[in-house]
């Protein structure tokens, strides 16, 4: 069984009969398509995930010790704060290892990937951490009313992000080229 529409292009194609994906190979030539076994296309799938959750739990100690140190309680804004944090340091993974993947669609080697990715997609992480970031620094000096329920969340996102920031920089691109691709992945 094919599916196919008008957007199959742009959408991943399911070959029933042969367990295959066609990921389109977004590059110079759009009509190339990257044709791997299902298990293998999720097995890479995995590895990658594994690679932007690895980042979850030094984010998450660095925002529990900012708030240790500014003497603020764990509550449920600073709760809120967290899972805030989560969707930013996914979204910045995501960009990272998007970004990794077209260049390997390329066919392009994993140290230029990891080389030229990192460095080309540095300002967009930097963009997203540092505009959330500027964005809460007015909740951290509030004082009137209701400043106990912004300054938690506020401690919180902006000290995961300057751990998080600093992991999708450096630590991503080198789980990526250690981890990123199966074994036996081949484009």
């Amino acid at each position: 069984i094919d599916i196919h529409s008008a957007f199959s292009q742009h959408l991943l194609q399911l070959t029933v009969t042969d367990a295959v994906f066609a990921v389109p190979a977004y590059g110079p030539q759009n009509d190339v398509t990257l044709k791997m076994p299902a298990f293998e296309w999720v097995h890479v799938q995995l590895h990658q995930q594994k690679g932007m959750i690895s980042l979850s739990p030094p984010t998450i100690c660095n925002s529990a010790f900012a708030l240790a140190l500014t003497g603020e309680y764990l509550s449920v804004p600073a709760s809120v704060g967290f899972i805030a944090l989560m969707g930013i340091a996914v979204l910045n993974g995501l960009v990272m290892i998007s970004y990794f993947n077209q260049l390997i669609s390329r066919g392009v080697a994993i140290e230029e990937v990891v080389r030229e990715g990192a460095m080309r997609r540095l300002r967009p992480v930097m963009m997203t951490a540092s505009i959330a970031a500027l964005g809460l620094i007015p909740l951290l000096f509030t004082t009137g009313p209701g400043a106990e329920i912004q300054r938690p969340l506020a401690i919180v996102v902006i000290g995961g992000l300057i751990s998080c920031t600093l992991l999708t920089l450096i630590l991503l691109p080198n789980l990526f080229k250690k981890f990123g691709l199966a074994r036996d992945h081949h484009v």
